[in-house]
C-alpha cells in the first residue's frame, strides 16, 4: 500500500486531510510537532483522533523551540493573540516564522526512512492570507527541495490550497470526520474554544457556510 505522511496539528484542516488521503487508498502516518505552542491542547486532540482511527501518529518534541521562533503569539506568551476581526496585517503576530518548513524537513525524513510517496499538509485559501508558508509558491519550493535530496520520488501535496474552510468542512462531513475531536483556537485555554480569535471565527463561519452542525464549545 502506498503511504502518505500528513503534517498533523490535530486541527480541522489536517484531520480532514488525513481522512481524505486514507479514503484515496493511502496508509497514513501523522506527524505532530510539539514546538512549545500556546495551544498545545491541539496535540491532545490529535492523539484522540489517531487512537480512535488507528492512524500511525508520531510526535516530535522541539525542546526550547520558543527561543528561536521569536516574538509571535503562538510561542511567546507575552504576545497577546490578535483579535479575529482584525486585518491580515494586524493578525501577523500569529505567524510562527518558518514553522512549516521545519515540519516539512521532519516529514521528508520520515518519508525517506519509510519509503512514503507523499508528504502533505492542510494549507488553504484562508491560511495563505497571513501565512507565507501556506501559499502555492511555498508548496512548489518544497517540491524542489524534495526532488533535490530524496532517494525516491516524494510528492509534496497541499490538496486544499485552493479550498476555503467551508469546503474543507464539507469534505470532512462526507468522510465522517468527528469534528469534536479537532482543535482550532489559538488561545488554547481549557476545554472550550475562545470564540473570538481568527481561527475560532473562521471555524464558526466554515460550519455555517457549509451547513454542517458545529459541535465546538465556544466561550463566546
Amino acid at each position: 500500500m502506498k503511504k502518505a505522511i500528513v503534517l498533523f496539528s490535530g486541527g480541522l484542516d489536517s484531520t480532514v486531510l488525513a481522512y481524505k488521503l486514507r479514503s484515496e487508498g493511502y496508509e497514513v502516518g501523522l506527524l505532530s510537532v510539539d514546538y512549545e505552542q500556546r495551544h498545545a491542547v491541539e496535540l491532545a486532540s490529535g492523539a484522540r483522533t489517531a487512537e480512535l482511527e488507528a492512524f500511525d501518529r508520531r510526535t516530535v518534541v522541539l525542546k526550547d523551540a520558543r527561543s528561536i521562533f521569536g516574538r509571535n503569539a503562538l510561542t511567546d506568551m507575552s504576545v497577546p493573540v490578535p483579535p479575529g476581526d482584525g486585518t491580515p496585517e494586524e493578525r501577523v503576530d500569529i505567524v510562527v516564522p518558518n514553522r512549516n518548513m521545519v515540519m516539512f524537513s521532519l516529514g521528508l525524513a520520515w518519508a525517506i526512512s519509510d519509503k512514503a510517496e507523499v508528504v502533505a499538509y492542510g494549507a488553504n485559501v484562508t491560511d495563505m492570507q497571513v501565512c507565507p508558508d501556506s501559499r502555492p509558491e511555498f508548496v512548489h519550493a518544497m517540491q524542489v527541495v524534495a526532488d533535490t535530496w530524496t532517494p525516491h520520488r516524494v510528492d509534496i501535496q497541499a490538496p486544499f490550497v485552493t479550498w476555503t474552510k467551508a469546503q474543507i468542512v464539507e469534505c470532512g462531513a462526507k468522510l465522517g470526520v468527528d469534528f469534536a475531536d479537532t482543535w482550532s483556537c489559538s488561545e488554547g485555554l481549557g476545554k472550550e474554544h475562545c470564540g473570538k480569535c481568527a481561527d475560532c471565527l473562521q471555524r464558526k463561519e466554515a460550519f455555517l457556510v457549509a451547513c454542517v452542525d458545529d459541535p465546538t464549545p465556544y466561550r463566546q
